[in-house]
């Protein structure tokens, strides 16, 4: 049983009542949330199995109730309360692309996700950057591919790209395309004779339930060659005192928290974190940064990495930050402004 020692990192963390959007489609996934949510708790700390925890927030930045936690041993951050496998596949099929993108015009979205400067080509960059044998890998597949934009730039090289998606409207675009779209997640690849060169996970490993369940999985799935590739929202490289603001590939910090807080983010990663969860299930990182990027394979070595951050702390000064005069004078004259 977890025991909760509230530290609230200020007032604008707490949670009072459930806010009418005006969005119908938000709202109406927030009635659903509160009717849903919260009825299967962690009782450790994912990670280290410690049963002491601080709660920090008690909503995310929809103004969603759910309480965040920080473990006092290891630092992890998580949600203390999941959704079922079933009630996820009907919100990310019926709710999350309509609401978090432009849905009427789905094919432009589709151009803009794929040009360029878009992150799917960063990501592609990425990948080609830090694999010597990327020339050797011939088939790609991701899990969480929504319109499949992240496998274009390895379809127009060449590759054989399959997608996994629950949201069949976006699922459509990428085929219409060209890409190879199946419906279903993690467990429809599972259950696939799909050997894939490279697996791609990105935005993905935060919204599992059991990180843990699914590595195993994932490594009796792949070949002891294949590559993975994995990106979350890390929490060190998105919430930073604006100071000590970060930019890279087009990944920019700021110092608003309550900001980064998704209420389907389960978890909330420094890279040392994730790094943990593939180790011990039986991956060896090749390559990772604070964005978070990594790319693993199965092996048993170790990264030997420290991580002596108190979370707590740092996002306390991270939120002294926020609310200092100065702040507040920016987020004023940008309102005036209307920036």
């Amino acid at each position: 049983m977890i025991n909760i020692t509230e530290e609230l990192l200020s007032q604008r963390f707490d949670y009072t009542k459930k806010n009418e959007t005006g969005d119908l489609l938000l709202d109406e996934l927030v009635d659903k949330c509160a009717e849903k949510y919260h009825k299967k708790k962690h009782s450790v700390c994912p990670l280290c199995a410690c049963t002491e925890v601080y709660l920090v927030s008690k909503k995310d930045r929809l103004d969603i109730n759910v309480n965040i936690l920080i473990c006092k041993k290891c630092n992890f951050i998580f949600n203390d309360s999941l959704f079922s496998d079933d009630d996820l596949a009907e919100i990310y099929g019926n709710y999350i692309a309509k609401i978090w993108w432009n849905d009427s015009d789905l094919e432009r979205t589709f151009t803009k996700k794929t040009s360029k400067d878009s992150y799917a080509n960063t990501r592609y960059n990425f990948i080609k950057k830090h694999l010597n044998d990327f020339n050797n890998i011939k088939n790609v597949v991701e899990i969480g591919a929504s319109m499949g934009t992240n496998l274009v730039p390895f379809y127009n090289s060449g590759k054989k790209v399959v997608g996994f998606d629950f949201d069949e409207k976006y699922m459509k675009v990428g085929e219409k395309f060209g890409l190879e779209m199946k419906l279903g997640g993690d467990k429809a690849f599972f259950e696939s004779n799909l050997q894939p060169d490279l697996v791609i996970l990105s935005h993905v490993v935060e919204h599992i339930n059991d990180i843990d369940n699914f590595f195993k999985n994932l490594y009796s799935h792949i070949d002891k060659e294949s590559y993975i590739y994995i990106e979350v929202p890390g929490v060190l490289n998105s919430v930073r005192e604006r100071s000590k603001g970060y930019k890279e590939d087009g990944y920019i910090s700021n110092n608003n928290f309550l900001g980064y807080l998704q209420f389907l983010h389960n978890y909330h990663f420094a890279a040392w974190h994730l790094i943990q969860f593939c180790e011990r299930n039986g991956f060896e990182v090749l390559v990772y940064d604070e964005v978070v990027r990594l790319i693993i394979k199965k092996g048993d070595n170790k990264s030997n990495i420290d991580f002596d951050i108190d979370m707590l702390e740092y996002l306390k000064n991270v939120e002294n930050d926020y609310q200092s005069l100065r702040d507040k004078s920016v987020r004023f004259l940008k309102r005036v402004l209307g920036k």
